[in-house]
């Protein structure tokens, strides 16, 4: 029974990864199929080019578009990350007026869809002369990742036990000494997703 129940997760798990990775093989070949058309009636084309590579990375700026791509991912990870966790530290281990308001306002605008407030986003930016700038693409990204990931965060930080800050700051430990020393090495999963998520998003 044993055997058997393996040989049957085995095969799911082949068909699985099988049915995942053909589509990608698919494109693949497709790109060294000559003329503009992904379909073809095999998998590995009769006659291999590499004229589409040529015409994306030498006559096209294909180059130059991943770049800022990845420089604008890159550094909304670090900027979100960077007001995420803070924000989500304080929303969980402190206890300060404002502090409902706060986690309301940010549950409430999550509800709405983001396209709502491209006017005001527009305006702000047109305003602060950052329009058509990496700076200004990446402050709307890494801003509108605070909500959602502060409410993520704020929920994995009040699973942790507090009895753990409470025992450092016995010890004489500061709220800084807590964040860094405690609560950052113990929440590396969460911040992980949250650096993978806003580094994937743009």
């Amino acid at each position: 029974k044993s055997r058997l129940t393996r040989l049957f997760i085995y095969t799911i798990l082949t068909i699985t990864a099988i049915a995942c990775v053909y589509p990608i093989l698919w494109v693949i070949m497709a790109s060294f199929n000559p003329g503009t058309s992904l379909f073809s009636a095999t998998l590995i084309p009769d006659r291999l080019t590499t004229a589409h590579y040529f015409n994306l990375f030498v006559e096209r700026e294909f180059g130059l578009w991943y770049r800022n791509t990845l420089n604008i991912a890159f550094w909304t990870m670090i900027l979100a990350v960077a007001l995420v966790i803070p924000t989500a530290y304080a929303l969980s281990q402190f206890r300060f007026k404002g502090r409902r308001l706060s986690l309301m306002s940010m549950l409430v605008l999550q509800m709405f869809p983001s396209f709502m407030s491209m006017i005001a986003i527009y305006l702000l930016l047109l305003q602060l002369r950052l329009l058509d700038t990496h700076i200004g693409l990446i402050l709307v990204y890494a801003g509108g990742a605070i909500p959602f990931g502060s409410w993520l965060v704020k929920g994995y930080f009040d699973g942790i036990p507090r009895s753990l800050a409470e025992a450092a700051k016995i010890d004489g430990a500061s709220n800084a000494t807590v964040f860094t020393k405690i609560m950052l090495p113990l929440s590396s999963p969460i911040i992980t997703f949250v650096a993978l998520s806003n580094f994937i998003a743009p």
